[in-house]
């Protein structure tokens, strides 16, 4: 039997492409009707909820709607479902656009393959005249698609000529294709050639050759003659130069260019291979000789006359000073300046100078002289030496001795007195040379008195007092502590020093801590002992020769405010019986039975909320936690009785009578008994101190009182 066709009215599936695994492309065939019902973009609509049997939706859970076309030949629309991200698909490829420039296009023949092939195929490698290669994977095909592209390049072909004027010589240009490692062209008529290589196996060659291949003749051409560039100032007036510049032919160059009459310099540029540039320079130059300086120079000793002549040539006196000196050196004339000095000599005195000194003063006679003989206990110099003309400066120098000298050297502790006298010879206890002449000598001859004298006096202040020390200067040591202050190697100069203590410091808040459990102050004090007892502590900050300083230190510690707060505590309280109820029942035989039904609150054990008192004291707390004492009851009678266990209770009392002759078994009798009341009689709306601890802290304890509310 045939399968039966669906309903046209209801979506169905028409087609499910499988490009790669796990990632289908399902074709749903949706009746225009049906699909009506949804928005006009229903892209993103799950394939569950379009109307497909539960049998065929979930095999595409998570699909969704992600395009829409029409079906040929029917109103129907045809939805395409994919599960996103979908698969990729990818593109690969190696190679490189043409590199071959634009003017050589002419000489490329392009062959492109195209075929199909499998997605995973790699892109052909690069190899000879292959410039590309593409493999680009096909959307829902399961295909791909190789694109091959091939350049065939005609080599050295069509070559492309040209020609460049302009510099010193004509070049022709050749440009072509060759392969890559082509050797570049060399020769004389060579100048320049290049391979670039392009990077595909092809190079670009371009050579430069010279037009004609002769080299055209030397490009410059120059003579000149070094002149002093310009004269000094004063004779730039008759100097007189000129430039000229002129285009000509290069077949007016001169085979050897040479310099005429008044020419400097003379040059040739080659500008192109027809045309040069001639530059041209002329110098002329005519010296006035009546321009003379005359110069005058006096001094003590010599009168200089002295007169400069310019001239072309050298010209220096044949006695006396002169000089010929040469200022400027033209091209085809000298500049000379000489110069002619005439000295005339001035003797006799030149002064007395007379230097006063400490010890006298020096006497120094100088005269002005033509001999070079020094005199005794004097010197002689040179002055003045023209050539001809020689003057000196000779002097003499004499000491006039007198005085004393007395010096003191003043110190803290007392004084050096020196006292010491001027003389040609020395003695006394140092002596000193102060001046000499190399004939005649002056001594200083001193000797010393020491006086020793006064007091000191030092203080050290510090936190706790300070220490005086009393001191006096002596020729010997002595005190408590004695220091060298001065020595001349014989005699000796000591401070000798005694201390003194005093102890004012101290009786100051020193540190203070407040929190909430307490207030701590510290009282620091000082003193020459230290302190005991509790609450204190001392330690040493001064010692020196049996005296001693300590610092000490009180401690008081006041209790914070109590702070209640809330907390737990285990607890464990025991059952409380609360009341006993008689029942009295009567027997067949007509004796009454007594009985006795207990009623209790329950016990408990663990945790509760508790109130906790908190404070700071310097002994434990005197409060015990409140203890249990429950006991058991037990009244046992031939007419009944009770027993119960631990438990808390009040007092209870007992009494079964038996009277008359009622009782077939016992006579008149009577049984009583009386159980005293536990401590406490009962916990039921009790407020007890269930515990109580001590944390020691700062010399003291952190009481905790634990409250229960039962």
């Amino acid at each position: 039997m045939a399968a039966q066709e669906p309903p046209t009215n209801v979506p169905r599936i028409e087609d499910v492409l499988n490009p790669s695994t796990g990632h289908y492309v399902v074709m749903v065939r949706m009746p225009t009707l049906n699909a009506s019902k949804y928005p006009e973009k229903p892209w993103g609509t799950p394939i569950t909820s379009i109307g497909l049997s539960k049998q065929e939706s979930d095999r595409y859970l998570d699909y969704v709607l992600v395009d829409v076309a029409p079906m040929q030949g029917t109103p129907d629309l045809l939805w395409v479902f994919q599960k996103l991200d979908g698969p990729e698909w990818t593109t690969k490829s190696t190679g490189q656009e043409s590199l071959i420039p634009q003017k050589y296009r002419k000489q490329i023949t392009t062959v492109r393959t195209k075929q199909e092939v499998d997605p995973a195929t790699e892109p052909t490698a690069i190899t000879g005249n292959l410039t590309s290669s593409i493999v680009e994977q096909q959307d829902n095909t399961g295909k791909a698609t190789r694109v091959d592209t091939t350049e065939v390049i005609q080599e050295n072909t069509n070559v492309l000529e040209g020609e460049e004027y302009g510099t010193l010589v004509t070049q022709t240009v050749e440009e072509k294709i060759v392969v890559e490692g082509t050797d570049a062209d060399t020769g004389l008529d060579v100048i320049s050639s290049t391979v670039d290589p392009l990077g595909n196996g092809k190079s670009i060659k371009q050579t430069k050759r010279v037009k004609g291949t002769t080299w055209p003749d030397p490009i410059d051409k120059e003579v000149s003659k070094e002149a002093a560039g310009m004269p000094p100032a004063r004779y730039r007036k008759d100097l007189t130069q000129t430039k000229t510049t002129r285009k000509i032919a290069t077949s007016a160059i001169p085979t050897t260019p040479a310099l005429t009459n008044k020419e400097v310099a003379k040059s040739y540029k080659k500008e192109t291979p027809d045309r040069a540039e001639e530059t041209l320079v002329v110098q002329d130059f005519v010296l006035n000789t009546a321009s003379v300086d005359e110069a005058i120079e006096q001094k003590p000793f010599v009168k200089i006359v002295s007169r400069m002549t310019p001239g072309l040539t050298a010209v220096v006196p044949l006695t006396g000073n002169g000089s010929a000196k040469l200022v400027w050196e033209g091209p085809d004339s000298n500049i000379y300046e000489n110069v002619a000095e005439v000295a005339t000599a001035k003797t006799g005195l030149k002064g007395v100078e007379t230097d006063a000194q400490q010890w006298g003063k020096i006497v120094t006679t100088t005269n002005y002289t033509t001999s070079s003989t020094a005199p005794l206990g004097g010197s002689v110099q040179l002055i003045y030496n023209d050539g001809s003309v020689k003057i000196y400066e000779a002097a003499t120098t004499s000491a006039t001795v007198s005085g004393s000298t007395k010096g003191i050297d003043p110190n803290t502790w007392g004084s050096v007195t020196w006292n010491g006298t001027y003389s040609t010879s020395s003695s006394g206890e140092k002596s000193r040379q102060v001046w000499s002449n190399g004939v005649n000598n002056v001594y200083l001859n001193e000797t010393s008195i020491l006086a020793v004298t006064g007091i000191t006096k030092d203080i050290d202040p510090n936190t706790w007092g300070s220490v005086t020390w009393d001191g006096t200067y002596s020729t010997s040591t002595g005190g408590e502590k004695s220091s060298q202050v001065w020595s001349d190697g014989v005699k000796n100069v000591y401070l000798n020093q005694t201390s003194t203590l005093a102890i004012t410091g101290g009786g100051y808040t020193s540190a203070t801590e407040e929190n909430q459990i307490l207030t701590e102050t510290q009282t620091t004090t000082y003193g020459s002992s230290p302190n005991s007892g509790v609450n204190t502590r001392s330690r040493l900050v001064y010692s020196q020769n049996g005296k001693n300083v300590y610092e000490n230190i009180s401690i008081v510690r006041v209790a914070g405010a109590t702070k209640i707060y809330a907390g737990s505590v285990n607890v464990n309280i025991p059952a409380t019986l609360i009341d006993l109820n008689l029942s009295i029942f009567s027997h067949k035989n007509g004796a009454a039975v007594y009985r006795w039904e207990p009623v209790f609150s329950d016990g408990f054990s663990g945790p509760m909320a508790a109130e906790v008192t908190e404070y700071w004291s310097t002994t434990p707390s005197p409060l015990v936690p409140e203890v249990f004492r429950p006991s058991p009851i037990s009244f046992q009678t031939p007419r009944g009785g009770i027993t119960i266990g631990s438990c808390l209770h009040g007092v209870h009392n007992f009494s079964i009578e038996i009277t008359g002759n009622g009782d077939p078994e016992y006579g008149p009798q009577e049984w009583a008994a009386s159980f005293p009341a536990t401590v406490p009689p009962s916990s039921v709306g009790m407020k007890i101190l269930a515990d109580v601890s001590a944390e020691p802290y700062r010399d003291g304890y952190v009481i905790r009182e634990f409250y229960v509310q039962l």
